[in-house]
């Protein structure tokens, strides 16, 4: 909970850094949704003002927040599934957008800037046993998942840069550079035979959930 907290607040933080016109873009939707919410709200207070007991401003409190999160979630999601079906975000873009408040990267003013806060914003929520891959470690870690890489594999050819590894493991962690919210955790084998392993790939929270999964 608390990730997804902070990771929010990036977002929603990160919205003066959009193109003008994609910054107008998501403060209409915005609007929208106050405007959408103040509807329910409305009705509920009605219903609960011939009420006189301590107990109806309370439950209108608890229910304001409520309604807030489900509109957001209808209208950005609206949105979203509209921006899909125009060839703007993917479905990917669209939930997070919707559930994240995450804007896709080409909204911003400079991408690259972008990619790389965001690649630092990931790597500070690295799991336990999880560290970063200082360039020596990276270097030689990359010379290996090169040399076993065959025609056909899934990162073969890929743009990636390995960041970080589990000490006393043979996993690592690969960023996309081309694609700066995907991840790939691989595992380098250690017999002649045997290839990499993926994972896990995907934005950086599918790569903590397997990690997760793995490790409980």
């Amino acid at each position: 909970m608390w990730d997804f907290m902070r990771e929010l607040n990036y977002n929603v933080a990160a919205t003066y850094r959009l193109k003008p016109g994609y910054y107008w873009l998501t403060t209409c939707v915005g609007f929208v949704i106050v405007g959408v919410a103040l509807i329910p709200i409305g009705i509920a207070g009605l219903a609960l003002s011939p009420f006189t007991s301590n107990a109806a401003p309370i439950l209108l409190l608890v229910a304001m927040p409520l309604i807030i999160v489900l509109t957001t979630l209808l209208v950005a999601g609206g949105f979203g599934q509209v921006m899909v079906s125009w060839g703007v975000f993917s479905p990917t873009d669209a939930w997070y957008y919707a559930t994240r408040s995450r804007y896709p990267l080409h909204w911003f003013k400079d991408q690259d800037a972008e990619a790389f806060d965001l690649l630092e914003s990931s790597l500070k929520r690295l799991p336990d046993g999880w560290n970063r891959s200082a360039s020596q470690i990276a270097t030689k870690l990359q010379n290996q998942l090169t040399l076993e890489l065959q025609v056909g594999h899934f990162l073969d050819g890929a743009a990636v840069k390995i960041v970080a590894h589990r000490t006393g493991t043979d996993d690592f962690l690969c960023w996309h550079i081309r694609q700066p919210r995907r991840f790939t955790a691989v595992r380098i084998s250690s017999g002649t035979a045997a290839r990499p392993s993926v994972e896990a790939d995907g934005a950086f929270e599918e790569f903590l959930v397997y990690d997760r999964r793995r490790h409980r």
